[in-house]
């Protein structure tokens, strides 16, 4: 077995592989030949090769068949951190034109990104896996839902612990985050009780939010889901004598 300390003199100790790579020279359980990035400490690199780590790092604009080139081979990758952080860097502090972010959009997403219609400038996109509507903020960083960023426009920040709710159940259409449809729960309520007390008692999440709403500040916290329950038991039996009176007038 190799030394455990890097071969390029540094005296820093190196990891052990944890997989075998032929192609490496790397058997697992072995130590590496160097710490990550030593590897080319003491090496004299060709002019060509310091030449173009410096057009890259100057920044120099490349050719356009290139520059299309490479564009093609990134279109729909997602980003790393990092590139996204080079990316913006020229514009930070600067407002960036509408056409620029909505291909930005369209470069992360894969998709044609449709502006807000309650948020001026900002541009969502719709994510059927989650059946929700995500947008790119600005001063925020990653990507966050439609709903919370017009609540915020609107009515504030949210608190720590708290969702954006929709009074309505819906999200799949871009006007349920409308401002007026929105309402702030405790994440468990939103996640958790509200959905399943809606397919449990056989009602809708909107009459659920309604009763709920009712609630909030008049019984006590401990008690909220047992009121919340009981109400819903009251309205779960008269949709089904209302369903029963139906059906007996029908036949």
């Amino acid at each position: 077995m190799g030394t455990t300390r890097c071969e390029c003199g540094c005296g820093r100790f190196v990891r052990f592989a944890a997989q075998t790579d032929s192609a490496r020279g790397v058997m697992r359980g072995w130590p590496l030949r160097f710490v990550c990035g030593h590897n080319q400490r003491g090496k004299k690199l060709s002019p060509d090769l310091v030449a173009r780590r410096a057009e890259k790092l100057r920044g120099i604009p490349r050719p356009e068949s290139v520059r299309q080139k490479i564009s093609a081979a990134n279109k729909g990758k997602k980003r790393s951190r990092l590139w996204r952080y080079r990316l913006g860097g020229a514009w930070r502090g600067k407002k960036q034109p509408d056409s620029m972010r909505a291909a930005r959009v369209r470069g992360r997403y894969g998709r044609d990104p449709v502006e807000s219609p309650y948020v001026s400038g900002l541009f969502v996109v719709f994510r059927p896996k989650s059946s929700r509507w995500y947008c790119s903020a600005v001063g925020r960083p990653g990507s966050a839902t439609h709903a919370r960023v017009v609540y915020e426009h609107f009515y504030g920040s949210v608190p720590a612990g708290y969702h954006v709710h929709h009074k309505d159940g819906r999200a799949a259409d871009l006007h349920d985050d409308r401002p007026e449809n929105l309402m702030l729960v405790p994440a468990i309520w939103n996640f958790c009780y509200l959905p399943v007390l809606s397919r449990g008692f056989g009602v809708l999440e909107e009459r659920v939010t309604e009763v709920y709403s009712g609630l909030v500040g008049v019984a006590p916290e401990a008690w909220l889901f047992a009121e919340v329950c009981a109400e819903l038991c009251v309205l779960a039996k008269e949709s089904r004598k209302e369903i029963e009176r139906v059906y007996s007038d029908r036949s």
